[in-house]
């Protein structure tokens, strides 16, 4: 109940000036595929445009790709220019590098390699997670809160109140 009374009362304040955006976070589908023994590659100076789907269109012709991403910037909302697309077969990923490096996707040409994989080791188990937190914890996400805002401000303002 609580954190359906932030979405409707926090959503569209202003606080220091700036509408923030509040609605709830989730983690995408819960059949999502497990990518992590996939094989990534890197497509660089991505067109503004490109979204995960249009990136995903592209790449989708070399079989068996698995997950298209672009990244974006969180707080501008805009591209950051690159993306990481996964294959389940290395052979698919390299004729995706081979392929489509150079290539002209919107209006750019790209820049396609191995990704460098951030070490299994360094990842948190969703088990871990889980164990250490409430089994009445929600969570909700507000978004485009100015960079400044710090953690007293949120708490004057409510917004860690509701």
């Amino acid at each position: 109940m609580a954190a359906e009374a932030a979405l409707v009362n926090l959503n569209g304040k202003k606080i220091i000036s700036t509408e923030i955006r509040v609605n709830w976070a989730h983690a995408g589908s819960a059949t999502k595929e497990d990518v992590s023994s996939h094989f990534h590659i890197f497509v660089g100076d991505l067109s503004p445009e490109l979204n995960d789907q249009m990136l995903g269109k592209a790449f989708s012709l070399f079989g068996s790709m698995s997950e298209a991403r672009v990244m974006w910037d969180p707080v501008s909302g805009k591209s950051r220019g690159y993306g990481f697309v996964a294959f389940r077969e290395k052979t698919d990923a390299e004729k995706a590098i081979t392929t489509m490096n150079g290539e002209w996707l919107g209006s750019r040409p790209v820049r396609v390699n191995w990704a460098n994989q951030k070490s299994a080791a360094d990842a948190i188990s969703f088990e871990s997670i889980i164990t250490q937190t409430s089994q009445f914890n929600t969570t909700i996400y507000i978004g485009n809160l100015p960079s400044t805002t710090s953690r007293k401000t949120r708490s004057d303002s409510d917004v860690s109140s509701i």
